[in-house]
């Protein structure tokens, strides 16, 4: 059965909770009324009535010693040094798939690349600006540097929907060449008009 507070309980609550801690609260409730309240009581009761003005004093008082004061950190032996790396750091030249891509770490700190881009730069020049390597057999695992084809996105993106791409290196390559003739006849064209 649940029990229900009086009016003079809670006129009594009202009166002498203001700058009491809930300890010192609930511990003159019931010194007053004879009841024993837990702290779970006395904070359902505190909503249900809105009584405010209890102090929830989480913080050590002034004067008041930590009790883990002077005991040995745990976590310092797990700390990181200075220049020192995490147990996770990958070497220079470590490889990972990312959505189907295999990229190699190039640099510190964390520089991925794609393997087929590297592998590509190395055995020609830089890749220039809005060009992409592609696979031209559209194997992903597959780079012999035959298979890898340097193609504009304007190339690509023809490519692409046209269904200029193909299983065989050879067709992807004439697939190139269409691609990059559609885009000489459209500039021609615009110059044109």
């Amino acid at each position: 059965m649940r029990y229900r507070y009086t009016t003079e309980q809670m006129d009594f609550l009202r009166n002498n909770i203001y700058g009491r801690t809930r300890n010192d609260a609930i511990n003159l409730f019931n010194e007053r009324y004879g009841i024993l309240l837990s702290r779970e009581k006395f904070k359902n009761i505190c909503q249900y009535y809105k009584l405010k003005g209890y102090v929830n004093n989480t913080c050590f008082e002034k004067g008041v010693v930590p009790h883990n004061k002077g005991k040995i950190r745990w976590w310092k032996s797990h700390q990181f040094e200075p220049n020192s790396s995490p147990w996770n750091t990958r070497d220079i030249g470590s490889e990972r798939t990312v959505d189907g891509i295999i990229i190699v770490k190039v640099s510190e700190p964390n520089i991925w690349r794609s393997k087929h881009s590297v592998i590509w730069e190395n055995a020609n020049s830089k890749i220039p600006e809005n060009h992409v390597v592609i696979f031209a057999d559209g194997d992903r695992n597959n780079f012999n540097i035959d298979n890898l084809l340097l193609v504009s996105r304007a190339e690509l993106m023809i490519m692409n929907k046209r269904g200029l791409t193909a299983k065989n290196t050879d067709l992807t390559k004439v697939g190139k060449a269409v691609a990059g003739l559609h885009i000489s006849v459209k500039n021609k064209m615009g110059q044109l008009c």
